[in-house]
């Protein structure tokens, strides 16, 4: 799947050029990333319009779940959101 520019308005000269990536390669690039610079990179999934997911049968929460799962972040000791003061 490639990024393509759906607004006439804006520039659409790039489009095609970009793959997708997946969830699973967003947070295997923030575990890469992560471990380079010894921190813990979280990822903050947005699913847009869940509701709408489902109605074709597509939901997304258990293919979050399960991806989680698959990375070792569905554990109580998996990354964590901190709150920024």
């Amino acid at each position: 799947m490639r990024a393509v520019q759906p607004l006439a308005e804006r520039f659409e000269g790039v489009d095609g050029e970009f793959k997708i990536p997946t969830f699973r390669q967003v947070i295997e690039l923030a575990q890469r990333k992560g471990a380079l610079g010894k921190r813990t990179i979280c990822v903050y999934p947005e699913t847009k319009h869940p509701t709408f997911q489902r109605g074709p049968r597509l939901p997304l929460e258990n293919r979050i779940v399960r991806t989680l799962d698959r990375v070792g972040w569905n554990r109580a000791d998996g990354p964590r959101l901190h709150p920024v003061l």
